[in-house]
């Protein structure tokens, strides 16, 4: 949980994965209810909202028996459509943190689409489905809201969206690797893993838990962290 109980304010990590463009692999989830019910779970994930008691993916298929999990990214890694991946040596550091409503689901890969071979390791879905009002938006860079702050590339969407009222575009997207996050600390000093409401694509650690995956030594090239700017 939060560390900075003599009135200093914590550091607060973010990772960028579920925006890494940094090993996607070829491998298909597989749910009851096929691809409709596929896109609804990739909407729930992308909004972390996803819960313990909502349809997720039952195992993975490679789509190609000669894809490899690349050694560099053992350990996370993402798979088509943006669903991020940890190994249980990433479960096992997570899991002796305080989560909250955040959560991990084991899910086999399959080699075949006969399900008779299977990659090597245990493989967990992460869902970062915590959700705290810490996000400070007026204060923050480089991310881009269609009603508040239009991306200056997509003034032609906010001229056709401005004056709506539709809750649908009332979110904040980051801006690649050049986003400026501030996070205020009181709502998540009980907490190590969240997601800040009403912001895509970014999810959140408390410093002791980045501090002990590093000591892990966790391989890959997706999860990685970028200090957020705490104010209290």
């Amino acid at each position: 949980m939060g560390e900075a109980t003599d009135g200093t304010l914590p550091k607060i990590w973010f990772t960028r994965a579920m925006q890494s463009l940094d090993d996607i692999l070829s491998i298909s989830p597989k749910m009851e209810g096929g691809s409709e019910e596929i896109v609804k779970y990739k909407g729930r994930t992308e909004c972390f909202v996803q819960t313990p008691n909502d349809p997720c993916p039952r195992y993975l298929i490679l789509e190609d028996d000669t894809v490899k999990v690349p050694k560099r990214s053992q350990d996370a890694f993402k798979v088509i459509g943006g669903i991020l991946v940890v190994s249980d040596k990433v479960r096992d550091v997570l899991t002796q943190f305080e989560l909250g409503a955040s959560h991990l689901v084991e899910v086999p890969i399959y080699t075949t689409p006969t399900l008779e071979k299977q990659l090597d390791g245990r493989f967990f879905l992460l869902h970062a489905s915590e959700q705290r009002d810490c996000f400070v938006p007026e204060e923050s860079d480089k991310v881009w809201n269609l009603v508040h702050r239009p991306n200056p590339h997509f003034e032609w969407l906010f001229r056709r969206l401005k004056g709506t009222k539709d809750p649908r575009h009332d979110f904040w997207v980051p801006d690649g690797d050049f986003d400026r996050l501030v996070i205020r600390a009181a709502p998540v000093m009980d907490v190590d893993l969240w997601s800040a409401r009403g912001l895509r694509d970014r999810f959140f650690f408390s410093d002791r838990l980045k501090r002990a995956l590093d000591a892990a030594q966790i391989k890959t090239k997706v999860l990685t962290f970028a200090p957020a700017i705490v104010v209290p």
